[in-house]
């Protein structure tokens, strides 16, 4: 399982590389992250919130960013 410090640093990694892409239709595009990680026991309704909530945040921040609840 991933903790949540590598999966912090793969949404680091995938901002970086996807602002270095340019789209022939539609030029430069940012992208917003929520990221989170599964508590045991826990149902998967309670995680999906919480990393929704996470991608919200994100949004809400501002382009191109991640964020880690």
């Amino acid at each position: 399982p991933w903790k949540l410090a590598s999966a912090e640093k793969t949404a680091k990694c995938l901002l970086e590389k996807f602002a270095a892409l340019q789209f022939p239709a539609a030029g430069h595009q940012t992208v917003s992250i929520g990221v989170t990680e599964a508590v045991p026991g826990e149902h998967l309704d309670n995680l999906l919130v919480r990393v929704d909530k996470a991608l919200y945040e994100a949004k809400r921040g501002g382009k191109n960013r991640y964020v880690v609840l």
